[in-house]
């Protein structure tokens, strides 16, 4: 990897890597829910594996196999950490969501890894 000007600077901690998580905002498909829980929840988690994490609202969209196109509120809670604390992390990320995809009957949820979508 290249040095940047940043790598220069004492004290400074280059973070390569982010993990996000999509929280959805329904179950069943398309019945609206409140999603804190799940948000405060995955963000304890992620802050607990790389010392902090971010929440940001979003809209997304995605067809569903039973009720096509589906439009809703989605939370993503990221975290930027090193690459291998990711990876070391990679199976209690995994775990998270399933858990997101049984409490709130999902077809799937989206984790975002380096810009990588992986349908879990």
């Amino acid at each position: 990897m290249k040095k940047s000007f940043f790598d220069t600077i004492p004290g400074v901690v280059r973070l390569d890597s982010r993990v996000a998580i999509y929280v959805p905002s329904t179950t069943d498909i398309d019945h609206p829910t409140d999603n804190r829980r799940q948000v405060e929840e995955v963000a304890a988690k992620l802050s607990a594996m790389f010392g902090g994490a971010t929440a940001t609202e979003a809209r997304g969209y995605w067809v569903s196999q039973s009720a096509g196109l589906v439009g809703e509120a989605v939370t993503i809670v990221y975290s930027n950490a090193a690459a291998e604390d990711i990876e070391r992390h990679g199976a209690e990320i995994v775990a998270i969501c399933h858990k997101i995809k049984r409490e709130m009957k999902q077809e799937a949820v989206s984790l975002e890894v380096d810009g990588e979508l992986f349908l879990v």
